[in-house]
């Protein structure tokens, strides 16, 4: 015998939404959780780029190269690379 578990979702006001099975809320959640690390990934990825281009600016900086050059090296903008000045 094979029984399956549903989920009836209701709104506030009573009626009928959807009808959700066991096996259709462990999929989504399944895909909830990889769309999840997906974009810790992603999000991982672009924090450690921004890393690298201030690592590089400050190095840039120590070098008393101008702040032109550093923007377009780093593709920081203006108000990052002074912060970065300010900072040593």
């Amino acid at each position: 015998m094979i029984f399956k578990a549903f989920i009836i979702i209701y709104s506030k006001g009573g009626g009928f939404i959807m009808e959700l099975n066991k096996w259709d809320i462990e999929i989504a959640t399944n895909k909830g959780i990889e769309q999840g690390i997906e974009q810790g990934k992603k999000e991982g990825i672009e924090q450690g780029r921004k890393e690298e281009k201030i690592e590089t600016a400050k190095k840039l900086l120590a070098k008393n190269r101008s702040l032109e050059e550093i923007m377009e090296l780093t593709e920081l903008s203006e108000q990052e690379i002074m912060q970065l000045k300010e900072d040593k």
